[in-house]
């Protein structure tokens, strides 16, 4: 079967030329429908990244309680830093509230002046956990420790942030499901038009004794050629659309990063063309099984 690869290629683009305009039209619609899926997988790329940014920043903030002493402190924070979820904690005193506080301010920084930041500001430790859909179960256990007298890590928030992601998720899955039916329909009819062009062909050569795989294999490569064809145009397009995106975003907005333009061309490639790949000899295999 394999040592004839040569000839089932050339077979295979011939039954391609022979219906240009089926396999143009073929061609097309992987193309759209791919190039609709690279965009699903850059945009949750993106919101994966920008989350995973988010998530790095999320801290639990612990208030301790007014004249704490300093050995009270330091048990604190070991019993905090021996929980298995926690990543990081670290000691914040009122020095460096006050300094960050004036950084905050800027320029304005003068309106604190007439305040009493040592009865405003107060010590504590900032929590850093291994994953934030976790954060609020470290909260909860750090709240019953003794000496803490509040707090802080933005609850609704970070429900809101998983809330989010799940949905994007399931949007894109959605999403692949549809383009893929879509593109394997219409590979299906691609093919099933050439075996049927040649159905007397296929019945002479069964007759003669050729194998079903023999017969088989160039309308698997036309389906795959197919699939791959529209998956190399559909990552062009998409890779010279991002790359023209992220010069864009990152002279205009400096304070949130994009997916490196260079993961995206190769998740996009890799991606594209396995899914095109397989989309086209899925599609071609189906159409086969009435004669085969």
């Amino acid at each position: 079967m394999f040592s004839n690869l040569g000839n089932h290629f050339k077979v295979a683009f011939k039954n391609l030329l022979r219906n240009s305009w089926m396999t143009t039209a073929s061609i097309t619609t992987i193309f759209v429908g791919l190039f609709i899926a690279g965009l699903v997988i850059i945009l949750i790329s993106n919101v994966h990244f920008f989350i995973d940014q988010v998530e790095s920043e999320l801290l639990i903030k612990v208030f301790l309680e007014r004249d704490l002493a300093a050995d009270q402190k330091i048990i604190l924070e070991e019993r905090i830093n021996n929980h298995p979820l926690v990543d990081s904690v670290r000691y914040v005193d009122i020095e460096e509230g006050r300094r960050v506080l004036e950084e905050q301010f800027g320029e304005d920084a003068d309106v604190l002046e007439g305040l009493d930041l040592d009865e405003i500001l107060w010590d504590g430790f900032e929590i850093t956990v291994y994953d934030a859909a976790q954060i609020t179960l470290v909260a909860q256990a750090v709240e019953g420790f003794e000496g803490i007298d509040e707090i802080v890590y933005g609850k609704e928030y970070i429900s809101d942030l998983l809330r989010v992601t799940e949905m994007i998720n399931y949007v894109g899955l959605i999403l692949a499901i549809i383009v893929s039916i879509a593109s394997t329909f219409v590979i299906f009819n691609t093919v099933r038009l050439t075996v049927l062009m040649r159905k007397d062909e296929i019945s002479i050569m069964r007759y003669v004794g050729a194998t079903n795989w023999y017969i088989r294999l160039p309308f698997i490569l036309e389906g795959w050629i197919i699939g791959l064809l529209g998956a190399m145009l559909a990552s062009g397009a998409l890779i010279w659309a991002y790359n023209e995106f992220a010069v864009w975003f990152v002279t205009n907005i400096q304070y949130v990063r994009v997916v490196p333009v260079n993961i995206v061309t190769q998740n996009i490639l890799i991606a594209l063309s396995i899914g095109g790949s397989v989309l086209g000899v899925f599609g071609s295999t189906l159409s086969l099984r009435r004669f085969l």
